[in-house]
């Protein structure tokens, strides 16, 4: 509700997370922010580790049952979704009306452990 709101009253959003361990609320709410659709970071960040170098992410299990027969559609969607995360970052990170970014995600975490962790995860999910 808070990035709704953000998105409709021009102010902006602020969350605050006095407990970050290990980043994992901070992260989700940032993609939230930017409309990333759940699973698109996998797809977009696979590395390669198989051994004939396809991404596995690349299509849904759903595209490997019998009936389905439109991966076009997949295709689409897939399109469509990435650039609804590119808008959504842009937005994110654009001025609101004050002039300030629209969102704001500050963190704090007193464990040094957890808080590199969850500066690798934050890092790791290109937000």
């Amino acid at each position: 509700k808070l990035i709704l709101a953000a998105r409709g009253d021009g102010k902006g959003a602020v969350l605050v997370d006095p407990m970050t361990g290990s980043g994992t609320l901070p992260t989700e709410a940032a993609l939230i922010a930017c409309d990333m659709a759940p699973g698109l970071l996998r797809i977009a960040t696979w590395r390669g580790n198989e051994r004939n170098g396809n991404n596995p992410h690349r299509y849904p299990p759903c595209i490997r049952w019998k009936d389905f027969s439109n991966v076009s559609l997949w295709g689409e969607l897939l399109a469509k979704a990435t650039h609804r995360a590119k808008s959504g970052m842009n937005w994110a990170r654009s001025p609101s009306d004050s002039g300030k970014s629209n969102v704001k995600i500050l963190c704090n975490e007193m464990n040094p452990r957890a808080a590199s962790l969850a500066r690798t995860s934050i890092r790791n999910a290109g937000i």
